[in-house]
């Protein structure tokens, strides 16, 4: 049997402080031979309260963990030691943030970045700022180019975004100068664009950062085939979104009349939707039209909007789901593969908003307050896991394994218990925590 097993981590205390002056583009391994093996582990979790990491076994045993080096021996110390936030950087690479006190010098590190490859611990300078997926339509916290690198804003000062190339660690600012507050979307040839501030949803107008190092300024402006110009006039268009793909490149939503029309007039709806790859080419924006859709069904569901929207990567294909329920028509989504160039629709009728989502390697999960939905990525067919249970939960987080098992957070009705619970691929229930202290924060799935 697969260990499963969950990290609790405990929430609390305000940061320590960062190693001192460590450098930019440095990256150190810690300690001496700091191995700890995370294999058995399935996701993290951030709780809020207690001081300390803890694990979920596959015989639904809590422990403390403790980061064991090569020779049995903590790596840090485990009464200074504390955990606040854990994050994906790569599939490869975990950050850890809080305070972590060496026990061979103790050196103070504020965050340490965890190598899933060697099992090394390295140091971290860097305070990434994640709330920009929450502030801004189109940063996502992390982005990749074509080329393995990695990017993302950094509140250190200098603030800026930052394009770490891994496994080698080599790191550096982006930008010509700093920012507070930034949002930035990365092609795959590694162009990065961006605006500054807060920005309106229909904003047209980004900086470019080139590939090459040089620097510009573009607006999008949406192409109109001959087709359907009608008398010399030209139909609407509007840009409703960009996204980074399942394949690292930068797509547009567009949405148009076919009749000559004005913005007032398409307050109803759009004939058609178009999807764009966007790229760069001589400090010119360049556009290649991968679809149009005219379904009336797929158009009402195709939509961008960060705020209100999960995003999921499975193979060549990413999913948007819709947090806010649409009327009687309930949560709405989409898929796009870049590969095959297809849209396809689903919908939840009557359901209300979200309350969490996660997903396994073969479904999403969703949970409405006191009703958990399991769908299939393939063909968005669901069911509910909770029906066949005598007790009514109200629940509030979500975390899924791999294995397709799913992990909730809940209050129970019968005894109003914060419960922590597990329903099998097989949909059988069982309790990890009936009694849970305090509440989860976060799952975060790691294998």
């Amino acid at each position: 049997m697969k260990k499963l097993t969950i990290i609790l981590v405990s929430v609390f205390f305000l940061y320590g402080c960062r190693k001192n002056e460590v450098e930019k583009n440095e990256f150190p391994p810690i300690g001496s031979g700091s191995h700890y093996s995370i294999s058995g582990i399935k996701s993290f979790v951030t709780k809020t309260s207690g001081l300390f990491l803890y694990q979920i076994t596959d015989d639904s045993r809590f422990e403390k963990v403790k980061f064991i080096n090569t020779r049995g021996k903590p790596v840090f110390d485990t009464t200074r030691t504390y955990i606040k936030d854990v994050y994906m950087l790569d599939p490869d690479y975990i950050v850890f943030e809080g305070s972590f006190v060496l026990t061979d010098d103790e050196t103070e590190y504020e965050s340490v970045l965890y190598s899933k490859k060697d099992s090394m611990f390295h140091s971290f300078p860097d305070q990434i700022d994640m709330e920009m997926s929450v502030r801004f339509l189109l940063s996502e916290n992390f982005q990749e180019d074509g080329f393995k690198n990695v990017y993302y804003y950094n509140q250190v000062f200098p603030k800026n975004v930052i394009r770490l190339a891994l496994p080698d660690f080599n790191s550096g600012s982006v930008l010509s100068q700093s920012f507070n507050e930034v949002e930035f979307l990365v092609t795959g040839k590694g162009d990065l664009m961006y605006r500054i501030g807060e920005i309106q949803p229909d904003e047209d107008k980004f900086s470019v950062k080139f590939a090459n190092g040089e620097e510009g300024e573009v607006t999008i402006s949406i192409p109109v085939d001959p087709e359907f110009i009608v008398d010399g006039v030209n139909p609407v268009k509007t840009n409703l979104g960009l996204w980074q793909g399942a394949d690292k490149e930068v797509y547009l939503l567009t949405g148009w009349s076919k009749s000559a029309g004005t913005p007032e007039n398409l307050e109803e709806g759009f004939d058609v939707k178009d999807i764009y790859q966007i790229s760069f080419s001589s400090k010119s924006i360049q556009y290649e039209r991968i679809l149009s859709v005219e379904e009336q069904d797929v158009l009402s569901c195709l939509m961008i909007n960060r705020l209100s929207q999960y995003k999921i990567f499975r193979n060549d294909l990413v999913y948007f789901v819709s947090k806010i329920a649409d009327g009687f028509s309930g949560i709405k989504g989409w898929s796009f593969n870049h590969k095959t160039k297809e849209v396809k629709e689903f919908s939840l009728p009557y359901r209300k908003d979200i309350i969490s989502l996660s997903y396994s390697d073969n479904y999403i999960f969703l949970a409405f307050e006191d009703e958990l939905i399991r769908m299939s990525f393939d063909n968005f067919s669901y069911s509910s896991l909770l029906y066949v249970n005598p007790d009514a939960f109200y629940i509030s987080k979500l975390g899924a394994s791999n294995e397709d098992d799913v992990y909730f957070e809940a209050i129970r009705s019968s005894d109003t218990h914060r419960v922590l619970g597990k329903i099998d691929k097989f949909g059988s229930l069982s309790y990890i925590d009936e009694v849970l202290k305090g509440s989860i924060s976060t799952f975060l799935r790691v294998n």
